[in-house]
């Protein structure tokens, strides 16, 4: 076998690994999403699907609707957004979705090219917002949360909830979003802090906790110079010195993360009388 012939054999091979690498990690949405203005708007068919890079959290591809036809979730499509970071994507490590999708049907070409339309519908569909708060979330493999798309699209839920028959298709307990899940377990991990950093004895302290990864619901216990069971918890210390407080939180998998913070509690500054 000729040296050619081996590389490019080794190039063919090298080629085949990197596209099992890329399909492993892209992972096609199921099911459906809700809109009382347009209706039922499917994520998987046929000849469409959405997708999520479980390694990067990128979306892509198209998701349908009887009324409006296609929505699209890739990058190049939205990148005129109204605001914000406007390609679609999911933090791996909170399960939060931000960015833009968009009917295509609200670009004067039809097909996501070209402008808006001019007679006020541009197609955007925001994932998430801040007034009012609102936004699509991933807990394990199930979507959830909501999405707002302007007067014509309204709100649409990715939540799942049940409906008479189980949806479009039928035959279930219930409609909503889904995927495969996170590429492997997000591990979960836990910290805390205490402030104000230093503080004065007899004033209060706020400790404060703060998770990543895991499967929500997650559960809080504190002990040391801490109690409490909820993710924030106050304390008035009347002895100076360092005080610790360890956080255990629980998520809802049953994985368990530890973490200890410390503060300085001062004495109160010692007044002097000023004698006239």
């Amino acid at each position: 076998m000729s040296s050619k012939t081996i590389f490019i054999s080794s190039f063919v091979v090298l080629l085949l690994i990197a596209g099992v690498v890329a399909f492993a990690q892209t992972q096609t949405l199921s099911g459906w999403a809700w809109s009382d203005n347009v209706g039922w708007i499917s994520f998987s068919g046929p000849l469409y699907s959405v997708a999520v890079n479980s390694g990067t959290g990128e979306f892509s591809g198209y998701a349908w609707s009887d009324n409006i036809g296609w929505i699209s979730f890739n990058a190049a499509d939205v990148g005129g957004c109204p605001s914000g970071s406007c390609a679609p994507n999911l933090n791996m490590a909170t399960g939060v979705v931000t960015g833009w999708a968009r009917a295509c049907a609200g670009t004067n070409n039809g097909n996501c090219t070209g402008g808006s339309r001019t007679d006020g519908w541009d197609g955007w569909i925001s994932l998430r917002g801040a007034s009012p708060d609102y936004g699509v979330i991933v807990d394990g493999s199930t979507f959830g949360g909501w999405a707002w798309g302007s007067a014509i699209i309204g709100w649409i839920s990715f939540n799942s909830a049940p409906v008479t028959g189980g949806g479009p298709e039928g035959g279930g307990s219930g409609w909503g979003v889904s995927w495969g899940g996170f590429a492997g377990a997000i591990p979960l991990v836990a910290s805390c802090s205490g402030s104000p950093d230093p503080v004065e004895v007899n004033q209060t302290t706020t400790w404060s906790a703060l998770v990543s990864g895991g499967q929500m619901p997650y559960s809080y216990s504190w002990s040391g110079d801490a109690s409490g069971t909820t993710v924030n918890v106050s304390a008035i210390y009347t002895t100076p010195g360092t005080k610790t407080a360890n956080i255990a939180v629980t998520d809802g998998a049953g994985a368990t993360s530890n973490a200890t913070c410390d503060i300085k509690v001062a004495p109160k500054p010692t007044r002097r009388e000023v004698i006239p």
